[in-house]
């Protein structure tokens, strides 16, 4: 076993040398800068450095976090909410997510050796953010190469036999005018499903200050992925939730194993001539290409574990967009009143390939064996190529007296164009031209408490079809969506920060047909109260703590007829987390940190009969700060799911994979 895993790392790097891809497009340039960015990563961490600026170190999600609803810092994250869950929905489906607040359609991974944090932008969070969505915003924070030199590296392993090995360095060249940051990671992926597989990731960023008052950030990331294989997909016959399937075993075939290759180009410049103006651009290239990939469907699973094993193959294919935004800001006032005004101008070309998928019938297969079915002969028939050019004009509004109360408000104006092209079928073309707007109040009772509210209106991308639908992979329409939401913050104290809000978010419902076909089936609606608490409750103990009890409701002609239940599926009524950091007095190398997080009954079936039953997980750490040659480190041992709390999780309608069982980990981070 363990010669296998050191075959697998060596595959991995030799791989990344050679050079070789997944994809027959853009192969030499990204190679070789691959190979660049990858040779001066780790010839930096050899040579000798006296200063430390940017401490990976330090980083720590529960005591860095502002509110309970998601930040993502390095490799730790905390919140109810992330990148792919707020509120119910997904604001990177949803086409929400931002690099340094700057419009930013995500089609690749951004490794995090290229950002220093994610924060889910919602409710109080998002006041001040010039265009929020219904959904929340995720903001990538780049890591901007400082003046003064810096090296960090980071370790990881597990009992699951993953592992992670992070490097990052800058280099000032011009001290206040020129430097450049460069990172690399290898990782050993495991899954709780018995799958795994290798990934290379590395990034470039370079800060250039030609003269006062004028930064330009370029950076570039790449993260490949080796030997991704593909776990199952379980789909019991009727809806009801499958039998006990055991962790960590794979059921194959070993054969169905995907390579890819993701790659980010982007620029931000920043110009401020003085106190009163800003102009901000932000232009970036992302591409997400996969080799020939694979969906393994175990359906019609029976109580005793038989089921059918059914193989879906796509040829290779990819996504790729340009995206970005050019924004003018304009302040006006002095003192405790004063206006800003934005100008903005944003715009995505996103070109997709997809389909001329083959499937293949492996037979009848039992959860408890392996799969050896020989690998077939491809047969792929023509691919479908979509086409989405989008641009969003808006103008906005900041008014902030200070200690009494804040006003956003903004509208925009967005032409969006789509066009399908299915060898099967006449082309299809969809246009929409659509005014939308967003504003918000926040009023100031008192220094410690504040009232708000706020409505927004969007268009929001609403993803491809699942891998059990027929139409699979499938391209859905942009769809148009609206939330309101109140709330309150109160500062119970300094540092220590209470949230209360209530939200109601409304967008077209998607799901499986009774021909298994991924459509709009009616209306949701997610009505839900959210609570926050963070800060430092006691001297050296800091907490993140909060919860959702979210009402969802499907409406429409296909719930009148009883074809699909009242409730979403995916939604749970009820979502708790704690999260707690404590420090003991005359210790301040060492720290103890303990989560937990609850979840409610999740609906898992269309007509709402299959049910995941409640889950509860616990997590307990410890961290140990070292002091080497005055190079500050962190050591931390961690179990998560300490009492191995079992289930189901949710793959889709209908369909379920395994839980996360407990692990152990030690990582050790030093700057140097």
């Amino acid at each position: 076993m363990r010669r296998a895993r050191l075959r697998s790392w060596i595959r991995v790097v030799k791989r990344a040398v050679q050079g070789k891809q997944a994809w027959a497009a853009e192969p030499s340039c990204a190679s070789v800068i691959a190979r660049v960015g990858l040779i001066a990563a780790l010839c930096l961490v050899a040579s000798p450095d006296d200063a430390r600026a940017q401490s990976r170190a330090s980083e720590n999600a529960v005591t860095q976090a502002q509110d309970a609803f998601g930040i993502n810092v390095g490799s730790q994250s905390t919140g109810l909410y992330n990148n792919n869950s707020v509120r119910g929905f997904s604001p990177t489906t949803a086409g929400n997510v931002r690099i340094d607040g700057l419009y930013f359609d995500q089609a690749a991974e951004l490794p995090h050796n290229l950002w220093s944090a994610t924060t889910i932008r919602v409710g109080l969070s998002a006041f001040g953010f010039a265009f929020p969505a219904p959904t929340g915003v995720v903001d990538y924070q780049i890591r901007r190469p400082g003046d003064a030199p810096s090296r960090s590296a980071y370790v990881y392993a597990d009992t699951q036999l993953g592992a992670k090995a992070e490097t990052d360095a800058v280099i000032p060249l011009r001290r206040g005018r020129l430097s450049i940051g460069v990172g690399a990671g290898l990782y050993r992926n495991e899954y709780d499903n018995g799958t795994d597989s290798s990934q290379l990731s590395a990034g470039v960023r370079l800060r250039w200050q030609p003269i006062d008052g004028f930064d330009v950030l370029p950076f570039f990331s790449l993260s490949n992925m080796y030997d991704n294989k593909a776990g199952p997909n379980v789909v019991p016959a009727g809806s009801t939730l499958p039998p006990k399937m055991e962790r960590r075993r794979f059921r194959g075939p070993n054969w169905a194993a995907k390579d890819s290759a993701e790659r980010t180009f982007g620029v931000i410049a920043v110009w401020t001539p003085d106190a009163s103006w800003t102009g901000r651009l932000g232009l970036f290239r992302s591409v997400n290409r996969d080799g020939i990939g694979y969906t393994n469907l175990i359906t019609g699973v029976t109580p005793d574990g038989l089921g059918r094993q059914i193989i879906s193959v796509d040829p290779p294919s990819g996504v790729a967009s340009t995206s970005g935004e050019i924004r003018l800001s304009r302040r006006l006032g002095r003192g405790d009143w004063f206006h800003q005004l934005h100008l903005s101008v944003r715009g995505r070309d996103r070109r997709r390939l997809s389909g001329g998928s083959a499937q293949y019938d492996l037979g009848l297969i039992s959860l408890s064996s392996p799969q050896m079915a020989l690998e077939p002969n491809y047969i792929f028939s023509q691919q479908t190529r979509e086409a989405v050019r989008q641009w969003i004009g808006g103008a906005a509004y900041d008014g902030r007296w200070r200690g009494l109360a804040q006003l956003n408000a903004a509208v925009q104006y967005t032409d969006y164009r789509k066009r399908t092209i299915d060898p099967t079928r006449p082309a299809v073309t969809s246009h929409a031209g659509l005014l939308l707007w967003n504003g918000s109040l926040a009023a100031n009772l008192s220094d410690d408490v504040v009232l708000y509210g706020g409505a927004t209106r969007g268009l929001e991308e609403s993803g491809v079809a699942p891998a059990a639908a027929v139409n699979r992979n499938a391209a859905l329409p942009a769809i148009l969506t609206s939330q309101v939401e109140v709330g309150a913050r109160w500062r119970l104290q300094p540092g220590l920060t209470l949230i209360l809000g209530a939200f109601e978010v409304s967008k077209p419902y998607f799901n499986l047909d009774d021909r298994s076909v991924w459509r709009e089936l009616g209306k949701v609606r997610n009505r839900g109260v959210e609570v926050s608490l963070s800060g430092e409750v006691l001297p050296g103990l800091s907490v993140v703590a909060g919860a959702v009890a979210l009402d969802a409701v499907v409406t429409g002609e296909a719930v009148g007829r009883g074809d699909v239940g009242r409730r979403p599926v995916g939604s749970s009524p009820l979502t708790v987390l704690v999260n707690a950091d404590w420090r003991p007095p005359g210790r301040e190398r060492v720290s103890f940190d303990l989560g937990a997080s609850y979840s409610a009954d999740i609906v898992a079936s269309r007509d709402n009969r299959a049910i995941i039953p409640p889950r509860t997980t616990i997590d307990v750490g410890v961290r140990y700060r070292l002091h080497v040659r005055g190079s500050n480190a962190t050591l931390r041992a961690q179990i998560k799911n300490i009492t191995n709390e079992g289930g189901f999780s949710l793959r889709g309608s209908g369909a379920f994979g395994v839980t996360s069982s407990r692990v152990a980990s030690v990582s050790l981070t030093s700057d140097f």
